[in-house]
């Protein structure tokens, strides 16, 4: 992730504890680690689709993706095991295990289930936690939604982690079961807290719904095309507020931070 323009910047008055470069690494870990967990989530719901849960005891799919799912009705898991490591899903380098564990009744969107991780690295970082997802229910739009938790760290391959927790509200909007991971649009409403490599804790709201588009991803573009949220932590002077905007739909690469007056532009992994 690289800094592209400081359209703007204003020295304080006073010395705060996290320095500009903290400021910003706090911001692009957080948003890099929601993306990932984003990812985690589709591909949980893509494997769904392409196997049948009401099937053969056990199961086994391979495919292009470079992926092997496994499906055992008995105990009600599903495996995505990329092995050793490749090349899968959104261009990103993954090995190991997600396993989603359904709850009793129901099948794919109709049942509770649990996403963990079984020595899971994505681009040589390792990702650790669990994402519980509530069964989807039909809004008053006539769209799909599903409340989830998420308790999610990724273990930095060059040292340092980060932390997100909290729930979210998850709107299919666009593409809903229709097998084309190029046509899936969610929007995202909710809380997060976490702590940042640098052991800063923080938390963050959704000021406007956060549009995530996978075909963008697809194009080797970012994930998020739109909305606002607020990232805010306490140092020892004052409460600081950070605001992301991560544009106005348009599938591109960057997204907009501002930070007391400091306007910075962000190119995303």
């Amino acid at each position: 992730v690289s800094v592209l323009l400081f359209q703007s910047c204003m020295q304080d008055d006073e010395v705060d504890e996290m320095t500009q470069e903290d400021e910003i690494e706090l911001v692009v870990n957080t948003t890099y680690a929601e993306n990932i967990s984003d990812e985690d989530v589709e591909i949980a719901n893509t494997a769904e689709l392409m196997i049948d849960l009401e099937g053969t005891q056990q199961r086994k799919v391979q495919n292009e993706r470079c992926y092997e799912l496994i499906w055992d009705r008995a105990t009600r898991v599903l495996v995505v095991d990329f092995g050793e490591g490749c090349v899968g899903p959104y261009g990103r380098e993954r090995k190991g295990k997600v396993i989603v564990t359904y709850e009793a009744g129901g099948n794919f969107y109709t049942a509770d289930r649990t996403i963990t991780f079984e020595e899971y690295f994505v681009n040589n970082n390792q990702i650790v936690g669990e994402i519980f997802i509530e069964r989807a229910n039909l809004n008053e739009a006539g769209n799909y939604e599903n409340n989830y938790r998420i308790n999610y760290t990724i273990k930095f391959n060059g040292g340092g982690e980060t932390e997100i927790s909290g729930t979210r509200t998850r709107e299919w909007i666009e593409g809903a079961l229709d097998g084309d991971l190029s046509t899936n649009v969610f929007e995202l409403t909710g809380n997060l807290t976490g702590v940042s490599t640098r052991g800063v804790s923080w938390s963050q709201q959704i000021i406007e719904p956060v549009l995530i588009d996978f075909g963008c991803r697809l194009e080797g573009n970012f994930l998020r095309t739109k909305g606002i949220i607020e990232i805010t932590h306490e140092n020892r002077r004052r409460s600081r507020t950070r605001t992301i905007d991560y544009g106005d739909g348009a599938c591109d690469n960057i997204y907009i931070v501002t930070v007391d007056g400091r306007v910075i532009t962000i190119t995303a992994d």
